[in-house]
Order: structure tokens, then C-alpha cells, then sequence
């Protein structure tokens, strides 16, 4: 881990963040004291991440030989790594840390880096609204009955994966069906494996996507090609509405889930919401009461 650099004694760090248009979760980061730069906060990616336009910007071309196996929804490939003299949130600064580089990318990008759970992990993560602000906090300085009255999700780690990945799953129900769930904000767009869509009882009966529509990951692209509709899908009081696309991502063999019923918790479930992330616990909390409401045409728009 990277030496952190801050205030004495060490304060929250509060962070503005903005939505784009794929409903991503975007603060704004300076590398090698440049931008600031829009990078994605991302609950699916282990390691933080430089895409490759702004790797080039910052004359980052001389690369180490050191490459890992980047996992994303699109696809997976070996990435190079390259150690920045600084990468600063807010009054924190890190010394030297090492990022991988996203040297694969198609089309243009609102981002220009992912914000990793190699970072994540220090802190406790509090999305708030109105306005709109990331605040990140070291849990020496969470008082113990912070989340009194928020709703505490059951999310866990996964032990038995073969690397060490932090990354967080839940129980859900999908029309009161069982099923897994990965927390993802990394990820715009429900997303199911055909596996779960089986257990739902769709089997071959499923909608033709058109044709043109791509989904972008981090890491490269794809199209999916069917969509179910489903009445509900529930964590804990969360309750959202509509369609899920229906795809094998390349990441499940790596997550053991080749074969197992899986969804893509994705960001439109809680962009609406106050919500906190402890990756690291981990512990997943919702603000209460939800605001009352209809839900909407689409998976991502929760009511209690």
C-alpha cells in the first residue's frame, strides 16, 4: 500500500460527485499534480486504474514489465502497471502508489481512471445527497452509532476464490427467487448470467436485443443479445423494478460463477439513495426511511 500523506489529526475527506451519462458514480483526482481528473468509483475493480488516454497525457509511455489480468465485464487481458509520484484525493495525498493501466479501450470514455478497493479499503464511504458528496472516512473517526436507523445489508466476502479479491456479494431476491448478487458500482447496467436466468424459468424464452446495443466496461466492450423482464428484485427493504440484460461475462470463471445463478448489482439501484460502503468489513448501509414512491419502468429505481 502506498504511503498516505494528509492533515494531523487525519479528517474526513469530502468529495463532490457527479453522475454520468451511464448513471457511474465520477470524483475528480490529481495524478502527478495534474487535473483534476474524473475517475469512477468502482466497489468491482480490486486495483485502481489509469485508462490509457491520460497514461499517454501524463508521458506515462515507458511502462513497467510487470502486467496483471484485468477481470471486467467485457472481457479480460494482461494490462501493464506504472508507479505515479502522487495520486491525491481532497488533502490526502498517496506517495508512489502503483496503478494498472487500461491500455484497451474503444470509443470515448467520461472518465479518465477507476477508483480501486486497494484504496477503498481505508475508508468508509458515504454517498450523500443534496448535494451530491463522497465522504470518506478513516473509522477511527465514525462515531459507534453513526448508521443508527439506516438499514444494514448482509454482504460478505468470498473466501474461497483462489486470489484474495475484497470484492462484496449479497442475497437478493428476483421474483422471490434466491439468488447472489456483486456489488458493483462500477457497473451501469443490470446484468444476469444465463444460469440465473434459468433458475428464474426463462430458459429460451427471452427478448431479442436490437442490434446496436453495446455494453462498455472498463475493460473493452460486447452486445448482449436478450433482455427478461422481472416484477421485482429485493435486498433487503429495496425493492426495484424492470429488465435485466442476459450475459456469461468473461469475469464469472475468475469469480468461480461460470455456472452458478449471478446478478450485476449495478448502480442504478442506488443512485438515488444515501448509502455507505465499508469494503474492507465489509458492511453495506441505506439511509432510512427510503423516500416513498412508485418505482420505476426500469431495474435501478428502488422504493421501500
Amino acid at each position: 500500500m502506498s504511503a498516505v500523506v494528509g492533515a494531523e489529526p487525519a479528517k474526513p475527506l469530502s468529495l463532490p460527485y457527479r453522475t454520468d451519462i451511464d448513471d457511474l458514480f465520477i470524483v475528480d483526482v490529481e495524478v502527478n499534480d495534474t487535473g483534476p481528473h474524473p475517475f469512477v468509483v468502482d466497489t468491482g475493480a480490486t486495483s485502481t486504474a489509469l485508462s490509457g488516454a491520460l497514461a499517454t497525457q501524463l508521458g506515462l509511455a515507458d511502462l513497467s514489465r510487470d502486467f496483471v489480468i484485468v477481470h471486467g465485464v467485457a472481457e479480460s487481458g494482461l494490462h501493464p502497471t506504472t508507479k505515479l509520484t502522487t495520486l491525491r484525493l481532497g488533502h490526502e495525498v498517496r506517495r508512489e502508489p502503483t496503478v494498472i493501466v487500461l491500455k484497451k479501450q474503444q470509443g470515448t470514455r467520461s472518465w479518465s481512471g477507476v477508483l480501486g478497493l486497494d484504496i477503498l479499503d481505508d475508508y468508509v464511504a458515504v454517498f450523500q445527497k443534496d448535494p451530491n458528496t463522497l465522504t470518506l472516512f478513516h473509522r477511527s473517526e465514525l462515531a459507534a452509532d453513526y448508521f443508527d436507523g439506516w438499514q444494514s445489508l448482509d454482504v460478505y466476502h468470498d473466501a474461497s476464490l483462489r486470489r484474495p479479491y475484497r470484492l462484496m456479494f449479497l442475497n437478493v431476491l428476483i421474483d422471490g427467487v434466491p439468488m447472489e448478487a456483486l456489488f458493483d458500482l462500477g457497473s451501469s447496467t443490470p446484468i444476469i448470467n444465463w444460469a440465473g436466468a434459468r433458475k428464474l424459468g426463462y430458459g429460451d424464452h427471452y427478448t431479442k436485443l436490437r442490434e446496436d446495443w453495446v455494453i462498455k466496461g472498463a475493460v473493452g466492450r460486447f452486445r448482449p443479445e436478450s433482455v427478461i423482464e422481472v416484477k421485482q428484485v429485493q435486498a433487503g427493504l429495496l425493492r426495484s423494478v424492470g429488465s435485466l440484460l442476459v450475459a456469461d461475462t468473461p469475469a464469472l470463471r475468475e469469480l468461480n460463477r461460470a455456472d452458478k445463478p449471478l446478478i450485476i448489482l449495478s448502480t442504478g439501484f442506488f443512485r438515488r439513495l444515501e448509502f455507505a460502503v465499508d469494503a474492507a468489513k465489509p458492511a453495506l448501509y441505506v439511509r432510512l426511511p427510503v423516500p416513498s414512491g412508485v418505482a420505476g419502468q426500469e431495474t435501478g429505481n428502488p422504493s421501500p
